[in-house]
């Protein structure tokens, strides 16, 4: 059995109907609905279903769909959680500068000779991981300010 958070077939209580307000357009409707869910603390139960996928019916593909959907669970796990989210993409980065970093530690111990562009690319990456973390700690703070818990 596989799950699919996309399939788009709900049942939703009554007080699930009441908490619940879908801003979202298209596709990514079903994360957003997800997600205020759980921030709602409503229980989240799956029911098995029969399904088919390979009948026609969508016109996007699925890679498309993937994508899109990713992307929009990407910003609103962000607006919920900035320094999660910009957190790790801060860590992601610094994994990628220390490979460069590495590349630049061995060639200069093999050759003598610096790497002038790899070392850049440190630096970038390096740059970019700490506004990355900068930028999710002052997301954070003012959404807390805010309220918006």
């Amino acid at each position: 059995m596989l799950t699919d958070s996309q399939s788009g077939y709900r049942v939703f209580s009554r007080q699930a109907l009441e908490c619940l307000e879908p801003t979202e357009k298209g596709l990514s409707i079903e994360s957003q609905l997800l997600l205020d869910a759980q921030d709602q603390k409503l229980r989240i139960e799956e029911v098995r279903i029969d399904s088919r996928y390979d009948l026609d019916g969508s016109t996007i593909s699925a890679g498309r769909h993937a994508s899109s959907v990713l992307g929009r669970i990407v910003v609103l796990v962000s607006e919920k959680r900035p320094l999660f989210i910009l957190g790790v993409a801060g860590s992601l980065l610094f994994l990628v500068a220390a490979a460069f970093g590495l590349v630049v530690i061995e060639t200069y111990r093999t050759t003598g000779v610096l790497a002038i562009g790899y070392s850049l690319i440190v630096e970038f990456f390096g740059i970019v991981r700490i506004l990355s973390i900068f930028h999710g700690i002052t997301l954070n703070a003012l959404k807390r300010m805010s309220g918006n818990r």
